[in-house]
């Protein structure tokens, strides 16, 4: 796939006069991309390849961001029990109260699943 697509990029670059002119390209760090640009830099001599690559850094920031938040995940069954056992002489019984209320209508209406501790998308690649 990353031959492909290395291909394809040089044939617009070369319709645009502009395979000279590349100087860095931006993509996520998929084995694909790693791919292309190799290939590229054999179709391209202007272009050096792995050290003309430029890491997208949000990319890299989102999925470290992903992998430090799933840290902290906890299945909603088990916060509700722990909302439940823990909080009633709370000052703020009444909001948690209220969240548990709306946590039952949601999965009364089929909006989760049926055990109430659906995950979170915690894809990290």
């Amino acid at each position: 796939m990353g031959k492909e697509l290395a291909n394809a990029f040089h044939e617009v670059l070369c319709t645009f006069g502009l395979s000279d002119k590349v100087l860095s390209i931006t993509c996520d760090n998929v084995s694909n991309n790693e791919v292309m640009i190799d290939h590229l830099a054999e179709l391209n001599p202007s272009f050096r390849g792995e050290c003309n690559n430029t890491q997208c850094f949000l990319h890299i920031v989102n999925l470290v961001a992903k992998l430090m938040i799933c840290l902290f995940d906890v299945k909603r069954k088990e916060m509700n029990e722990m909302l439940k056992a823990g909080a009633e002489g709370s000052r703020h019984w009444a909001e948690l109260n209220e969240l548990l209320k709306y946590d039952e209508e949601l999965e009364a209406a089929g909006a989760l699943d049926n055990e109430g501790d659906e995950e979170t998308n915690n894809d990290v690649g």
